[in-house]
């Protein structure tokens, strides 16, 4: 499937969670994601940055600018719904269950744990320097939920470019 059909089959089964799907369309897809949410990213920080700059003079810049960064960041968030279906799909083709998805869960709580914990206890071990401490442990807190976090992508992305496999090769998610 090339790249123009891959977006309008992921915006035509916008929220469709049943079927298959295959690696060519579903990284076309990928692709197109990635690359929506790179351009809102740089539009948004160049709008927030030109606001910012005429917020010194003018606050009706500020508040333009936060408007219209607002409503960039929606576009992503449109993106999501047809990415996790693609993305439960593909699991499902590959034979592996969908529900793995939910461990990406898991380096999100790593994270917020380690931060607070690292932060409080580099804050109360280093004693007057409590900023400089409570910054170090809240680093040194986050790093488990960083590799997990990393550790997990390069699991999914090994799992969605598996080969399709039927229900007569075994695969048990299949759906007829």
């Amino acid at each position: 499937m090339e790249f123009t059909n891959a977006i309008k089959y992921g915006f035509k089964n916008y929220a469709n969670f049943k079927g298959v799907v295959d690696r060519r369309t579903f990284w076309w897809w990928y692709l197109f994601a990635a690359g929506v949410s790179f351009v809102v990213q740089i539009v948004s920080t160049g709008i927030s940055a030109v606001s910012l700059g005429m917020a010194n003079g003018d606050s009706s810049g500020s508040l333009i600018g936060g408007g219209i960064t607002s409503l960039l960041g929606l576009l992503p968030l449109a993106i999501y719904l047809p990415t996790l279906a693609l993305m439960i799909r593909r699991l499902r083709d590959v034979g592996t269950n969908p529900l793995f998805l939910l461990f990406s869960l898991i380096p999100g709580a790593l994270l917020f744990i380690g931060a607070a914990f690292g932060a409080i206890a580099g804050a109360s071990i280093s004693g007057s320097n409590s900023l400089a401490g409570g910054f170090a442990g809240l680093f040194l807190g986050m790093l488990p939920g960083i590799l997990t976090g990393i550790g997990y992508s390069v699991w999914l992305i090994v799992l969605l470019a598996k080969p399709t496999k039927t229900a007569a090769q075994g695969n048990k998610f299949a759906i007829a």
